[in-house]
């Protein structure tokens, strides 16, 4: 019989990173599983933990086994795949079990723990009762009383007093009281003049069940009456707050499949009819339709009886994509992002677990949605820097989602136009099945490209951020009556703030960068620390007023534009002005709505949108993303011209493009001007080959971050010379590059080193870093030392 369980505890101890073992009470065999979240004794305090695995006996131990003293919920709140889930993630990212445990779960379902303290026995002291009539903290009892702590103590082992944990999650199920008629309506007598309760009684003959929250408040004081004379009876409902819906989708229906969309949608079926796990890549060109075969394979999936996950990058995309999908889909889906309030994402997390919806739409956390009957998982826009968590545990989502859909025999289906290099050499590797959709739904053809020298322009004598032909045919285009897109992948008003006299230039005291000017607001910020001051008026260090403020943002774009173009109504969209819930939504409106001809934004306007009056799209500065230093800034580049061209000419007009940079000649400027994907993965690939990147390895970054520079250069160097033999021993093609600063030097104040090591799939190397005590050179000044396996970046 199995009498002992295997837990992970929720100890805030950085040192704490295992799992404990409890003896399980007779009481509670028939109710703990894997995945049950119990309550249990951890040294002086009550902790909630999992139950991570089930053991008939341990190793003979001089203590004897604390109790779990009760399960909080059954059946259990993750059911066993999940938590093997969670473990791969522990492993395979060097994260703690806890971490990627909650990580599954939304925050209002963590447990809180308060000591209560109940009277028990009245004592002769008639304050001390009445101050009891209701359970007291500690905290409470010993400001209001005064008494001491040994005074406590006499009370409890006296019997006085008693002292229970009281425990609740963070946001509570929200219920509803309904009433219906409990009498004949004969046998009810009201007074003539009680209006308001002729009115509930007349409501309530015309309906069965009626929501007292729904009632005005005369009527439910009316109802109150009712309750109280046994009128009605009174029944509770839950009720889910609703995230906020708007439908931009002008969804009309299923649409007809093209030949290409048809081939791609029935190799699908026949792989998820099968019933073994197979992973597709859809590379569709912008404009192609891979939202409407996600659509009618997920409606062929839920006939089925299966569930489905559809992934989008990033916040800003979940509003369309559920747009469509409930359109088509109705109450059947449910939303998890970031976006929601805490009640709403419980709400919603609650409505999957228990089976009330069938899909799911939402951003990275969403891949962990508690489905019993998983079937697929859609990730749009796969190639996105998004998909990977920063924060621990630091997972990658395709992974994830693989790792799922191994558990499920389903199908992983990952679309883009521009898909990662990873994904498409393992689909060209077999690795992957390789579906393609070249033409556009509509047969309509891509925008052309145009390429603009800048270095030209100003040889011409053109300073300004338009080029000739930009301007003239953003002057051309809304005198049409059409609209303009124009991207820049910089936010804010000026890059930086330089004093014309003494060269000083305005740097956050935290972090090594620049500081960015916002002139709506006044104010000068740090993007990485938010760190932010009123814009000056002086130098501060030479006291001059000669400011000047260099480079380009979208919000002193916008203000050119409205210089410029009398006739342009603009809007901007940025992490700046996308501030709330419903941003998006009165973004996406206005300009579909044509009550705004030109839209000015980062990144995020580079998928997703899809306006037929759309006919200009101006990449402002092409060179941004290709100056970052880290290996994937080419397939960035490359990516963001080519998804941001797409949005031109998706209807009836046709599509212009005007690409401007610096650097013309780049591979990665001339094939995305040509739309030219496989010379550009094949010039990629060479140099990812020969500087041994992926796909050819893996990457590994161990970070140090400490207050004092010397500091965190001595356990950097520490952690490289210990390292160092154990990987050596493992006589594999491994290379360490380091330590070395990176190139944002000083982040929140502290100083960055940083450790890079390429090894082989498959390699020993985690056995190493997982095995490996980082937290011993956490003292001093070192704050904190992240291990980050599969980085989406170097810098």
């Amino acid at each position: 019989m199995v009498n002992i369980a295997e837990v992970v505890v929720d100890c805030p101890l950085k040192d704490i990173d295992k799992t404990f073992y409890y003896a399980i009470p007779n009481h509670l065999v028939n109710y703990i599983e894997i995945g049950s979240r119990v309550i249990v004794p951890f040294g002086n305090r009550t902790l909630q933990g999992f139950v991570v695995n089930f053991l008939d006996k341990i190793e003979e131990s001089q203590y004897k086994l604390k109790e779990i003293e009760n399960v909080f919920e059954y059946p259990s709140i993750l059911d066993r795949k999940l938590i093997d889930l969670a473990k791969w993630m522990s492993y395979n990212y060097n994260s703690s079990l806890f971490s990627c445990i909650q990580s599954m779960l939304p925050r209002g379902v963590k447990l809180q723990f308060t000591e209560k303290y109940y009277l028990v026995k009245k004592t002769s002291d008639e304050d001390f009762n009445l101050f009891f009539k209701k359970p007291r903290t500690l905290g409470e009892i010993i400001n209001n009383l005064k008494v001491t702590k040994e005074e406590i103590l006499r009370c409890l082992s006296e019997g006085i007093l008693e002292k229970k944990i009281d425990i609740k999650t963070n946001i509570q199920e929200k219920i509803d009281q309904e009433i219906s008629l409990d009498v004949e309506q004969e046998e009810i007598t009201l007074p003539v003049t009680a209006l308001r309760q002729h009115e509930l009684l007349e409501l309530l003959t015309n309906q069965e069940w009626l929501s007292l929250s729904d009632l005005p408040t005369p009527l439910r004081n009316a109802a109150k009456t009712f309750i109280d004379k046994g009128y009605v009876k009174v029944r509770e409902k839950r009720v889910f707050r609703e995230p906020e819906f708007i439908n931009l989708s002008e969804e009309n229906g299923v649409k007809i499949l093209n030949e290409e969309q048809k081939k791609a949608f029935d190799q699908l079926v026949k792989a998820f009819d099968s019933g073994n796990k197979e992973i597709f890549l859809l590379k569709g060109i912008t404009g192609s339709g891979k939202t409407e075969i996600y659509l009618q394979f997920t409606q062929h999936v839920v006939n089925s009886g299966k569930d489905v996950i559809i992934l989008v990058p990033e916040i800003a995309l979940t509003p369309l994509m559920v747009s469509r999908f409930k359109s088509r889909f109705g109450d059947k889906v449910a939303v998890l992002h970031s976006g929601l309030s805490e009640a709403q994402k419980f709400d919603e997390w609650l409505k999957i677990k228990d089976g009330k919806v069938k899909i799911v739409v939402g951003a990275r956390s969403a891949v962990f949605a508690p489905f019993k009957n998983l079937g697929v998982i859609i990730i749009d826009e796969e190639h996105e820097s998004t998909y990977k968590q920063e924060v621990q545990p630091r997972y990658v989502t395709k992974d994830v989602a693989e790792y799922r859909i191994s558990q499920e025999k389903g199908v992983l289906l990952l679309g883009s136009a521009t898909p990662s290099v990873e994904s498409y050499y393992y689909a060209q590797n077999g690795y992957y099945k390789l579906l393609e959709l070249t033409n556009r739904a509509n047969n309509r053809a891509l925008p052309n490209i145009n390429i603009v020298d800048m270095k030209e322009e100003l040889i011409q004598g053109n300073k300004s951020i338009f080029s000739r032909l930009l301007y003239n045919s953003i002057n051309e285009t809304l005198q049409r009556g059409e609209q303009v897109i124009l991207f820049l992948n910089k936010r804010g008003f000026s890059a930086t703030t330089l004093c014309r006299n003494c060269g000083f230039t305005f740097k956050c005291p935290h972090c090594d960068v620049n500081l960015t000017s916002h002139h709506k607001g006044n104010f000068l910020i740090c993007h990485y620390c938010n760190y932010s001051l009123t814009s000056p008026k002086f130098c501060p260090k030479c006291k001059g007023k000669h400011l000047r403020f260099n480079g380009l943002g979208t919000e002193k774009l916008k203000e050119e534009i409205e210089k410029h173009f009398p006739n342009g109504r603009v809007i901007r969209m940025d992490n700046d002005t996308m501030t709330t819930a419903s941003s998006y939504n009165e973004v996406y409106q206005m300009f579909n709505e044509g009550k705004a001809n030109v839209l000015v934004g980062t990144q995020m306007i580079a998928k997703g949108f899809d306006f037929p009056k759309v006919t200009l799209v101006g990449i402002i500065l092409a060179d941004l993303s290709l100056n970052f230093p880290d290996f994937r800034s080419s397939e960035k580049t490359f990516q963001l011209i080519t998804q941001v061209a797409g949005r031109a000419g998706r209807a009836e007009l046709n599509g212009k493009v005007i690409l401007q940079t610096y650097t013309p000649e780049h591979y990665s400027i001339k094939n995305s001007a040509t739309y030219n994907y496989l010379e550009f993965y094949h010039q990629e690939l060479k140099i990812r080959e020969s500087l041994k990147y992926p796909p050819f390895t893996r990457l590994a970054k161990i970070e140090v971050m400490a207050k004092v520079e010397g500091d965190g250069k001595k356990a950097i160097d520490q952690i490289y010379n210990s390292l160092k033999p154990k990987i050596n021993n493992l006589s594999e093609d491994i290379q360490i590059l380091g330590p070395v600063v990176p190139a944002i030097t000083k982040i929140r104040g502290l100083y960055r080193y940083i450790l890079i090591i390429k090894f082989p799939k498959g390699s020993a190397l985690l056995d190493v870093i997982n095995s490996y005590n980082f937290k011993k050179y956490i003292k001093n000044n070192v704050t904190s030392i992240k291990v980050d396996i599969d980085p989406g970046t170097l810098i």
